[in-house]
C-alpha cells in the first residue's frame, strides 16, 4: 500500500448541507484511506468497536473504506467491514463513533466538507461534526446548531487529512 494523494477541494455535489459557508465535496465513489487528525497528527483507529485517535501504525485498523451514497454523503467502514456510526443514534455533544454492522441508517452516513485547508466529517440528520475529544481520544459529535466555527479550537479540533491509498 502507498499513499496515493490528500484529497482536495473538488466540485460540489449540490446538496444544501453548509458548514462554514461551504458545500459537501465530492472526494470519489469507492477509495481506501487513513484518516488524519490535523491538530494531534494521530490517526483514525478502529479499536475494539471504538474509533479513537491512535499513533500511525498503517495497518488495517487504520485503513478506512470510503463508499459514496446517494445523497452525496459518505459510509466509512473498517477493514473488518463495521461501518462508524454515531451511538445509538444520538445527536447530542460528547456521543461516541462506533463501530457497527453496516445498516444503512442515517447514524452512518457523513458529509465530506473541504474548508480552511482540512476535511470535516458532518453527520447527515444532524449539524455536528466529528471531532476528537482530547482526553480520551475518543471520536466523537461535537458542534453548533449554527453550521459555523465559532472559535479557532473549534475549528481545528474538528479537522482532518483524508489520504488516500493507492492499492
Amino acid at each position: 500500500n502507498g499513499l496515493l494523494a490528500m484529497v482536495g477541494a473538488s466540485a460540489g455535489s449540490g446538496v444544501n448541507r453548509q458548514l462554514d459557508g461551504s458545500e459537501p465535496i465530492d472526494i470519489g465513489n469507492d477509495f481506501y484511506a487513513h484518516i488524519r487528525h490535523t491538530s494531534s497528527g494521530l490517526y483514525l483507529t478502529d479499536k475494539d468497536y471504538n474509533v479513537s485517535a491512535q499513533p500511525g501504525v498503517f495497518d488495517g485498523s487504520q485503513t478506512w473504506h470510503f463508499v459514496r451514497q446517494g445523497d452525496g454523503s459518505y459510509t466509512i467502514s473498517s477493514n473488518g467491514g463495521y461501518h462508524m456510526d454515531v451511538a445509538g443514534a444520538d445527536y447530542n455533544d460528547g456521543v461516541n463513533i462506533q463501530m457497527y454492522e453496516g445498516n444503512g441508517s442515517a447514524a452512518q452516513k457523513f458529509f465530506v466538507y473541504y474548508i480552511h485547508g482540512n476535511h470535516y466529517l458532518r453527520t447527515v440528520p444532524s449539524d455536528k461534526t466529528l471531532d476528537v475529544d482530547a482526553g480520551t481520544k475518543n471520536l466523537q459529535l461535537f458542534g453548533n446548531t449554527s453550521g459555523v466555527f465559532s472559535t479557532e479550537l473549534e475549528k481545528n479540533a474538528r479537522s482532518f487529512e483524508i489520504l488516500k491509498l493507492q492499492l
